[in-house]
């Protein structure tokens, strides 16, 4: 027959010595104040590179020789906006995820 351990006796502490609840850190507020400070910085930057891509267009809708450069790096720099646009939208959604977990919590 196994042996049966006996349960500990919970000790408590004095209520002046009982650990204290920690405050919530205060960068998630900073966090947010950025990322609303950031959002239409990044709308605008949008918008710029679509009309680059419009001006590369133009450009060689009048048979431009630099329509190509033009078009080109609009291009990239719009490939690379919709990747920070894809991470900023992923962040905007994980905080949302965090604040319905913690009013759920």
């Amino acid at each position: 027959m196994p042996k049966r351990s006996i349960p500990a006796k919970r000790i408590r502490l004095p209520a002046d010595k009982q650990p204290k609840a920690r405050a919530k850190p205060r960068n998630r507020g900073l966090i947010i104040e950025y990322a609303k400070k950031l959002h239409l910085p990044m709308l605008e930057a949008r918008g710029m590179m679509q009309a680059l891509m419009l001006v590369g267009r133009g450009m060689e809708e009048l048979g431009r020789e630099e329509c190509d450069a033009v078009k080109y790096v609009a291009e990239a720099a719009y490939a690379r906006l919709e990747i920070i646009d894809d991470l900023w939208i992923d962040f905007i959604q994980d905080l949302r995820d965090l604040k319905r977990l913690r009013d759920l919590g």
